[in-house]
């Protein structure tokens, strides 16, 4: 088979794997989504989603029900933007042999998991992989992708800031997982990845940069502005999909309700950071990506132009 044919093939298969995951989490997630500290005696889960989109308390479904099919339709903010960073990174890593046990800390679906195997795979190795995130939909996105491509993987459920494994990572990786935290807040995730990296093991990530950003959510008229990009994207795709845009309209508004993604102020802050927790920065790239969101629509984990850090930090 020529490369072509191959780069046709693998394509195709990534296409594929695009839609099975967004509709395997649009028929899911009602099910599944929980946050396990949410409640102590939590309400039945849905067998479907509720009217209004609104999941209740303690349930994440209108993000990770949508995100995938948002991935799909090209609207979401993904890891497929830095892919050529990833490729790189990681690969570089996976070369070395001295770093086969990966931890993503943080995933929405099974993206940031796609780019660990293809650059694992690139150079012949297989790495021992752990996908961690508080809700188990993730986990069960990236378990299928896994089946779909013949790879074994962990997942786990439990809070990136709490969560303890056996033994240190080679690798931690995540995309965007930062801007889910408060400012404040970034410090400790910092501290919390160098405590589950080995001396020598690498933090492989990226995160926007914003010194001016003021509304890290959506404001109404942006969150029904996004509502109706999705629906319009997904109307010439609802044969190959199988989702009605009627049913997605009320769960993009709440997906925009719920959603915040908090931007690093500067180069510098992200620096500061990460070197009081305990890392060498080895690779930072500031990257300017252009987005398919018009600015009247976009928010929050969307597909909007934005200044991104690419960067490999050593713990010490």
């Amino acid at each position: 088979m020529s490369s072509h044919c191959r780069g046709d093939h693998a394509e195709a298969e990534h296409g594929a794997a695009l839609v099975h995951a967004a509709q395997l989490a649009w028929n899911r997630a009602p099910k599944t989504c929980r946050w396990p500290q949410a409640d102590a005696n939590p309400p039945p889960l849905a067998d479907a989603w509720p009217a209004t989109g609104e999941s209740g308390a303690g349930s994440c479904a209108s993000y990770h029900g949508l995100y995938p099919l948002l991935r799909v339709l090209g609207l979401a903010a993904t890891p497929d933007r830095h892919a050529a960073f990833y490729a790189d990174a990681l690969g570089a890593l996976a070369g070395s042999g001295e770093h086969r046990r990966v931890l993503i800390s943080g995933t929405a679906d099974s993206g940031m998991l796609e780019h660990v195997l293809r650059a694992y795979r690139a150079v012949g190795t297989a790495p021992v992989v752990t996908a961690l995130d508080l809700c188990p939909t993730p986990g069960l996105l990236c378990q299928c992708y896994a089946e779909r491509v013949g790879a074994a993987i962990q997942t786990a459920v439990g809070d990136a800031l709490t969560w303890k494994p056996d033994r240190p990572y080679d690798v931690v990786t995540t995309h965007s997982f930062i801007a889910k935290f408060a400012p404040a807040a970034h410090r400790e995730l910092f501290a919390r990845w160098r405590a589950l990296l080995r001396t020598g093991g690498r933090l492989v990530t990226t995160t926007r940069i914003d010194p001016e950003e003021r509304n890290p959510g959506f404001s109404p008229e942006r969150a029904e502005a996004f509502a109706d990009t999705v629906c319009q994207a997904l109307a010439p795709e609802v044969e190959r999909l199988g989702i009605d845009p009627a049913a997605v309209r009320p769960i993009a508004r709440a997906h925009c309700r719920g959603i915040r993604s908090h931007a690093v102020r500067s180069e510098q802050d992200l620096r500061a950071g990460l070197e009081a927790a305990g890392f060498a920065i080895e690779r930072l790239d500031l990257v300017v990506h252009r987005g398919h969101v018009k600015a009247g629509s976009s928010g929050a984990g969307t597909h909007r132009t934005a200044t991104y850090a690419d960067f490999v930090a050593r713990a010490r």
